[in-house]
């Protein structure tokens, strides 16, 4: 995760319910150790601004869908044939200029599911490597 607080709280959980797994503090794949992995679950900001400070990059994504972006260009390398990838998206996104960047970087987007939460539609979305 990107933030700190994210972080911490990951460590305080691992504690108190006596887990063991990985946590990594990173912007994306950025300081995470070269490996491929079979399964990848993406929970990505939903809104389209530029966050500034630390707590904001868990809405935000940037005016010009910076995270995606990074996202597509960074994964191709982290992932094991035949990997499989589910991102959630809000109706609130850009999803149509997130399938498009994904496109453009070699992937395809398939809606699996959608779900009503409160007030907000929700998709589950899964991704394949072209």
């Amino acid at each position: 995760d990107i933030s700190n607080i994210a972080v911490k709280a990951l460590y305080s959980n691992q504690q108190v319910n006596n887990l063991k797994f990985d946590i990594v503090h990173s912007d994306l794949f950025d300081s995470i150790p070269a490996k491929k992995f079979e399964v990848v679950i993406i929970n990505p900001p939903y809104y389209k601004h530029t966050p500034k400070l630390d707590a904001e990059y868990a809405w935000y994504f940037g005016e010009k869908l910076e995270y995606f972006q990074k996202l597509f260009a960074q994964i191709h390398n982290f992932l094991a044939t035949d990997a499989a990838i589910w991102m959630v998206l809000s109706e609130d996104c850009d999803i149509k200029g997130i399938i498009k960047l994904a496109e453009e970087n070699n992937f395809s987007m398939k809606l699996i599911a959608k779900k009503s939460y409160l007030l907000e539609l929700n998709f589950i979305f899964s991704i394949k490597l072209n």
